[in-house]
């Protein structure tokens, strides 16, 4: 059985997040938006013309693991926090611009 997508509120306020972005790519999505004026979504699918399926990512990444060693999506993630920590951001404030980080692994 298939299940539907269904676009809704996060449940919790914490899950509620402004992503800090830099201006360049505020830039270059605004001008992506603009070749979408008359799709109700802000980021239509190129193949489709409506939302993106959230599969559509896992999908798109599987295809690239398969040209480079296997690395899982949570180990991507643990890495990208390490990385970030290591570049000095503290970890409140990683937490508070991601909602969550994984333990590094020991």
């Amino acid at each position: 059985m298939k299940s539907k997508l269904a676009v809704r509120q996060p449940q919790r306020q914490p899950s509620v997040r402004t992503p800090a972005i830099p201006q360049q790519a505020v830039d270059l999505l605004r001008r992506e938006h603009k070749e979408h004026v008359s799709s109700r979504y802000k980021f239509p699918s190129l193949k489709t013309g409506t939302m993106f399926d959230p599969d559509s990512f896992r999908n798109t990444y599987d295809k690239i693991l398969k040209a480079m060693e296997y690395i899982r999506l949570h180990e991507l993630l643990t890495h990208v926090c390490g990385v970030v920590l290591k570049s000095g951001v503290d970890v409140k404030n990683l937490i508070t611009i991601i909602g969550t980080c994984p333990a590094p692994p020991l």
